[in-house]
């Protein structure tokens, strides 16, 4: 093949046409200068090619591994029926358990349903709850001693053989008119919940107790107990922890709904058409509501004093001015309650409005908060708020306590005015308190 030769004198390229041996020598063509092949072989500019990798064999590709056929193993009928029959019982457990607590009814709900229908002013009173507290419970006691469901009670305790301390843990009581009007028949009921069953038929031993019926469902008919003040008095037992005091002379479908708790009718009960202001109210330790436009009217303000020929005009009382207040603020409501939740330490207590008008309450909440007597810790309250102070059983400092822990809040349809003060202090006038949630007469104005 050819070759290219360099001169190492004079530097001239020579090309042969092929490659001479390598101890040769060459005659330089242009000096004459004779030089040997070996050392003065041009390199070739061209990069050398690369030898060529003899080429692999195809390999034969691997014969896949034959996948093995899985025996299925079949559950027996029997494990199959067992799992089976498991998760229906947990799945059914679990919905049930569910349902129980949605549908529940507290204790006040399911007592309130055997009130006649058309109670338009309910309150409760949980002793149960009272009692966890034994000094201050002892000065409840001597306050509702000689009240008509403290004789209820009685009665029924020594019927069953025990006392009412170790009996009845709730009391619910209620009244009204017959189809929510002013002239209509006066219903009245206390409901009377016990801490532990006992047996219906211990009624009959009740003195004097004689037996009646209606549409299947036993009755009593009993001595009047001169507290309670119900007429006819009449007693029943709904249930193996319920027990029922009430009127004898109300229109008899009205006993008749009582007996089976209103079950064809339960939304013309109180607690349903209570609303949100009824939800609220029982869970106080004491409560009360009140709906107004039927039996039972909203507070009213007191005439103006009356002024003869040449007298001064008289000043309105301190009551006549609290009077005044409660029927402005319970104007524009639909119902009212009050209630107490009794704690070791502290009571608080509060009065709910029931707003018409679900956007009226945040503007009474602000209404009340620009009041100056509110806004400043300076500014003395105006005299009626000593006498509802003298209605908390606080004492003396009850009327600072009381403006200290004022607050206002609304929730919904309801508009609430909270205040609180040391248990301890309640326990010194508890007769004021407790007298408060007594009952009115269908027809009375109804005051806090």
């Amino acid at each position: 093949m050819p070759v290219e030769l360099s001169c190492p004198k004079c530097k001239t390229k020579l090309r042969l046409s092929e490659m001479p041996d390598l101890d040769a020598e060459i005659e330089c063509a242009k000096c004459a200068h004779t030089f040997p092949v070996e050392g003065n072989v041009v390199a070739d500019k061209k990069p050398p090619e690369k030898p060529k990798e003899p080429e692999k064999k195809a390999e034969a590709p691997l014969p896949k591994p034959k996948k093995r056929k899985s025996k299925k193993r079949k559950t027996p009928p029997i494990v199959l029926g067992a799992i089976i029959t498991t998760a229906v019982m947990v799945i059914g457990t679990v919905v049930g358990v569910l349902a129980y607590f949605l549908t529940k009814k507290s204790a006040s709900m399911e007592m309130m349903s055997y009130l006649p229908d058309d109670c338009d002013q309910v309150a409760g009173l949980n002793l149960g709850h009272l009692q966890k507290y034994p000094l201050f419970y002892a000065d409840c006691e001597k306050a509702f001693a000689t009240s008509g469901f403290k004789k209820a009670g009685d009665v029924f305790a020594a019927a069953k053989g025990g006392d009412f301390n170790g009996t009845i843990d709730y009391v619910v009581y209620g009244s009204g008119a017959a189809g929510g009007k002013p002239g209509g028949s006066p219903l009245e009921a206390t409901v009377l919940k016990t801490k532990e069953e006992f047996d219906p038929g211990v009624l009959a031993k009740i003195p004097g107790a004689k037996e009646g019926s209606l549409n299947g469902s036993r009755y009593y008919a009993i001595p009047d107990i001169a507290e309670l003040g119900y007429p006819n008095l009449r007693v029943f037992a709904p249930t193996p922890r319920l027990v029922v005091f009430c009127r004898g002379d109300m229109p008899e479908a009205k006993f008749r709904g009582m007996l089976g708790g209103n079950k064809d009718n339960p939304d013309a009960t109180p607690y349903p058409r209570a609303g949100q202001l009824g939800k609220y109210a029982i869970r106080g330790t004491v409560w009360k509501f009140t709906l107004y436009d039927r039996s039972v009217g909203r507070p009213e303000a007191p005439p103006p004093p009356k002024q003869g020929p040449g007298q001064q005009a008289s000043q309105p009382s301190d009551d006549d001015n609290l009077k005044k207040e409660i029927a402005d603020i319970a104007a524009p409501a639909k119902g009212s309650a009050y209630k107490a939740s009794v704690g070791s330490r502290e009571t608080r207590g509060e009065w709910v409005l029931w707003a018409k008008d679900s956007s009226a309450p945040s503007d009474w909440v602000k209404k009340w908060k620009d009041k100056e007597w509110v806004k400043d810790d300076e500014k003395s309250p105006p005299r009626w708020w000593k006498l509802i102070a003298n209605k908390s059983g606080g004492g003396k400092t009850a009327e600072n306590v009381l403006k200290d822990n004022l607050s206002f809040r609304s929730t919904g349809e309801l508009f609430v005015i909270r205040t609180a003060m040391e248990t301890k202090m309640i326990q010194q006038g508890i007769t004021s308190l407790v007298g408060n949630f007594k009952p009115q007469q269908a027809g009375n104005s109804p005051t806090p």
